[in-house]
């Protein structure tokens, strides 16, 4: 019988955050957004943006996967979505 790989396995993830770690992650970042726009008068696409930047690092951090290239795809995704405000295809 052939065994199906898990999404997890193809992608050469070895462990992410689960269970508790990944509920506390959740309500930290939720609650820095809550608190940075609050109480800081953050704009909110700003706080939303370091909160999910910062939980996505602690969440994949213990998988191995270099913060460089979190950066780097993060900086592509603005680029990509800039250009085609401007109609400009990327591709």
């Amino acid at each position: 019988m052939i065994r199906r790989k898990r999404l997890s396995e193809k992608r050469g993830i070895k462990e992410m955050l689960q269970g508790p770690w990944l509920v506390l992650v959740s309500f930290l970042g939720i609650l820095f957004i809550v608190f940075a726009t609050a109480k800081w008068k953050l704009h909110p696409f700003l706080s939303l943006f370091v909160a999910s930047f910062a939980v996505g690092v602690l969440f994949f951090s213990c998988d191995g996967i270099k913060t460089l290239r979190l950066k780097e795809e993060v900086f592509y995704s603005f680029l990509v979505c800039f250009l085609r405000l401007l109609f400009i295809d990327p591709y």
